[in-house]
């Protein structure tokens, strides 16, 4: 995680870091408009976010993988993300929203470890409201958390 916030928010790199565990801790303050407090760094670190329906195939970028949720709401068709390359602190979730396949496929060496046995292996899930929340490290696609057979 430490690496995601020196490369997406380097401002709070000098006032915050997280433990292997992804533990937060306040060891500094931001200069300028605003102050990493305990009340509000969960706020700075983790946004409201939204669903981003993709009706049609998508490659997600690595500035997408800030904890953005994908769904395929809308779609009248199987919609497939291809996920960028593995690097350590990336994190993503989908959630299933039209009866139509959502497909996630890493790219062509990299592997989504726990639930599929080969490299470029994607998966997939039709059933409505299912999702999976992804996180990588230099070693893969990690399942954090998943509703549903994938």
């Amino acid at each position: 995680m430490s690496v995601y916030i020196n490369k997406y928010l380097p401002e709070l790199a000098d006032a915050i870091s997280l433990s292997d565990l992804d533990l937060l801790y306040i060891t500094g303050e931001l200069t300028g408009d605003y102050k990493v407090t305990a009340q509000n760094a969960r706020k700075i670190l983790n946004p409201v976010l939204s669903i981003t329906a993709k009706t049609s195939d998508y490659i997600v970028l690595s500035s997408d993988c800030i904890g953005n949720i994908f769904s395929n709401s809308g779609a009248s068709s199987a919609v497939t993300f291809t996920l960028p390359s593995v690097e350590d602190g990336l994190f993503l979730s989908f959630v299933v929203q039209s009866a139509y396949d959502l497909i996630i496929i890493p790219q062509p060496t990299e592997q989504i470890i726990q639930i599929t046995s080969s490299v470029g292996e994607s998966i997939s899930n039709d059933q409505l409201n299912n999702s999976i929340m992804l996180r990588s490290t230099i070693n893969g696609w990690y399942v954090v958390k998943k509703y549903g057979s994938w």
